[in-house]
């Protein structure tokens, strides 16, 4: 009983000597968002930056403990998510935790990707009007059926 008592503090005192405790940026280090209101809710924004030749997602690169530049180093190690569009059209990993610019940023990343949940994006020119009656009644008939504009001083 004594040697599994003398046992146990020396373990403790064994896993005291080797913790190890993060950097005060990584403490101060918060994932970007989307939507970023309220706090802490959203998706996790994925922002790669290449640390020690591995890509990390911003906050993880902070408390790798390597150094870093944040301009020098944003975008993967490969060089994949160069070639990417800038285009947001954003998906998620499966857990609909991490969201993705596009799926290219996905497919770079190495991740299996869905739609994001509960999540709608316009894209000026590329997304398609609700029906008139649905829009603000200061946006309704502004444009004729055929999507011509009825009256340019409105």
């Amino acid at each position: 009983m004594m040697f599994s008592f003398v046992l146990l503090i020396s373990v403790f005192q064994l896993c005291k000597s080797v913790s190890v405790t993060g950097s005060e940026s990584c403490k101060q280090c918060v994932h970007p968002r989307y939507p970023p209101l309220p706090p802490n809710t959203g998706y996790i924004l994925y922002l790669p930056h290449c640390v020690n030749n591995e890509t990390y997602n911003f906050c993880d690169a902070v408390c790798s403990g390597f150094q870093f530049d944040g301009q020098t180093s944003a975008g993967d190690c490969t060089g994949c998510s160069r070639k990417c569009s800038r285009v947001f059209k954003p998906v998620c990993n499966k857990e609909q935790t991490i969201l993705y610019t596009n799926s290219c940023e996905a497919k770079c990343a190495g991740v299996e990707f869905i739609d994001c949940e509960g999540l709608s994006t316009v894209i000026p020119g590329k997304s398609p009007l609700p029906p008139s009656h649905l829009l603000p009644v200061s946006l309704q008939g502004v444009y004729s059926q055929s999507g011509d504009q009825l009256d340019e001083d409105i």
